[in-house]
């Protein structure tokens, strides 16, 4: 008998500290653990709990989780769990309902809340795991609380952040968009049309028509190294400096000539100011007198289309601006009788990749364009851009596609 008390003795004590055992783990892991009753009540909480809210003690443990907790809704209505007018659409009374009464887990339910936490009303991202026990012959809800408040914070902010990056885009394509020719017909009878595809949402590609009162209209592209809003912004920045070279050697006398234009840009855009480069084409077309003529930095040479379907590449020499201290660009002039067309278009077109990695390359351009001498532009322009397009087939462009091209049509 004796014996037998010596093992009862032992097993209680083995008991007893297998309790102090399992208290201390739930005390020390970084998950809040409490157990409700059939009237979710808390019955008990661990150490981790009490850090979450804050709670210095639980001098009264049957209460509930929102009196406990500090949940706004019990705390600005006065009422406990399942009295106030937001208890029907609370995740975690609706799952600890279903344990109860169907025994049904769950698993990482999300819980965002605000909490009164020693006064101060606090935004907490919660998640729970509930799972239906019985103890004493009694049904009860273990719950797990996870603090991923943390965690949700920075992805909202990455989520609002990259919400920004993509109204920022929108905003630099729209910018993009506005600064591209306008309308299709120039003075004194000079038809324009182009086509114009990012290979990102914005690109470094920009291009347009300056006129000015007399018979001179000049035709500019720019291919600004990367893609993206940098690249964009430089693009515009390009744009608006020729803008203003227009309009300041303008003003009713005859603008710069095109080398001249390339001269002034590579003194105005160095590489260590702007840290990047662009190939820029500058045309000049004189209408009365039926010349054209053209300067280049590091672009693709523009294409002269006769009315006959002969093809010219315009040859301009020059490095890219930005690369070099280079100052002293180039410009050749050549006969634009009526119905030809020059062609400007970047290098997109080119090398634009096919699904076997061969390139569109500069036979297919010549090919196509000699399709079309005599047609309005808009037929040129459009060929060649469905022509890319159909050669890419499904993948998509790795650079931008820049089309421009303007058809010498006097007026009678």
């Amino acid at each position: 008998m004796a014996q037998r008390r010596g093992r009862m003795t032992e097993e209680m004590h083995d008991l007893r500290e297998s309790r102090e055992f399992l208290n201390l783990l739930l005390n020390n892991i970084n998950t809040a653990v409490l157990v409700v009753n059939e009237g979710l009540r808390i019955q008990q909480v661990n150490g981790f709990f009490k850090s979450l809210f804050s709670i210095s003690d639980m001098e009264d443990p049957d209460l509930t989780f929102g009196q406990v907790s500090g949940c706004t809704f019990s705390v600005e209505e006065q009422k406990g769990c399942g009295k106030t007018t937001k208890c029907a659409q609370c995740a975690l009374r609706k799952n600890l309902v279903s344990a109860l009464l169907s025994q049904v887990p769950a698993d990482k339910v999300s819980l965002s809340r605000t909490f009164y936490i020693e006064g101060s009303p606090q935004e907490k991202h919660l998640e729970f795991t509930t799972r239906y026990v019985r103890f004493n012959d009694r049904p009860m809800v273990l719950v797990l609380i996870y603090d991923v408040t943390e965690l949700t914070v920075q992805r909202i902010r990455l989520t609002e952040e990259r919400e920004q990056v993509q109204r920022d885009l929108q905003n630099a394509a729209l910018i993009q968009q506005n600064l591209l020719p306008i309308s299709t017909q120039c003075q004194n009878g000079l038809e324009l049309a182009w086509e114009f595809a990012p290979s990102a949402q914005v690109g470094g590609d920009i291009f347009n028509v300056l006129q000015s009162p007399g018979p001179l209209t000049a035709l500019y592209m720019v291919d600004v190294c990367g893609h993206g809003v940098a690249a964009s912004l430089v693009a515009v920045t390009i744009s608006q400096q020729l803008q203003n070279l227009s309009c300041r050697h303008c003003g009713g006398a005859l603008p710069l000539p095109p080398a001249a234009v390339l001269n002034e840009l590579e003194e105005v855009f160095p590489f260590d100011r702007f840290d990047t480069f662009f190939t820029c084409v500058y045309v000049l077309i004189d209408e009365s007198a039926g010349k054209i003529t053209c300067a280049g930095a590091g672009h693709p040479p523009p294409l002269l289309v006769r009315s006959n379907g002969a093809v010219e590449k315009i040859a301009t020499r020059g490095p890219a601006i930005g690369l070099t201290t280079f100052s002293r660009f180039h410009q050749v002039t050549l006969d634009f009788g009526p119905g030809d067309q020059i062609l400007l278009y970047t290098d997109g077109v080119t090398e634009a990749l096919g699904p076997d990695d061969s390139r569109f390359g500069m036979d297919r351009l010549l090919e196509i364009s000699g399709k079309f001498g005599g047609k309005p532009p808009k037929d040129l322009a459009g060929a060649l851009f469905e022509g890319v397009a159909r050669f890419a087939g499904p993948i998509e462009f790795e650079d931008d596609i820049s089309i421009m091209a303007a058809r010498y049509m006097p007026r009678s």
